[in-house]
């Protein structure tokens, strides 16, 4: 009796385990105190990038803006991961170089979707017994490079 009680202890003790999540972080995460070094019309690109790190992505079009992108996931066995936390915060400069504002905004206003279509390749793409049937007959002694010929 007490076997089995050990051992539906244990099995228990392992799909609680199971059960635990799994914490990631994705993108550059800011905290809220980090941005307080930042001071609009003080900071120069050059600060902001040693308090903060590299931006995730810089404005294409104007060039003036730095995306500082982040969240926290949360990931419980096989389900789908959820975010718990996300930031993001815009930094503009103006043509000198200063911090001219510094914008946030939160998952529920300003959403960043990643585009999910693939990209196609063309050829063939052969079954594991085509792969195997096609390269009967390939093999070739590998060529020693010292030998001389002639």
């Amino acid at each position: 009796m007490k076997q089995i009680a050990c051992l539906l202890f244990f099995a228990i003790l392992g799909l609680l385990s199971a059960c635990t999540p799994t914490l990631s972080t994705h993108g550059n995460f800011v905290e809220p105190q980090m941005m307080e070094k930042i001071v609009p019309g003080k900071t120069t690109k050059g600060e902001v990038r040693l308090a903060l790190g590299p931006p995730s992505t810089e404005g294409f079009l104007a060039g003036n803006e730095w995306y500082y992108i982040g969240e926290h996931m949360e990931t419980v066995s096989f389900l789908d991961p959820k975010v718990t936390a996300y930031r993001l915060y815009v930094i503009d400069f103006d043509e000198k170089g200063y911090v001219k504002s510094v914008k946030t905004s939160d998952q529920k206003t300003h959403k960043i979707e990643p585009i999910k279509r693939k990209t196609p390749t063309y050829g063939r793409d052969p079954s594991v017994i085509a792969e195997f049937l096609g390269n009967i007959g390939r093999y070739e002694e590998p060529q020693d490079s010292r030998r001389r010929k002639g």
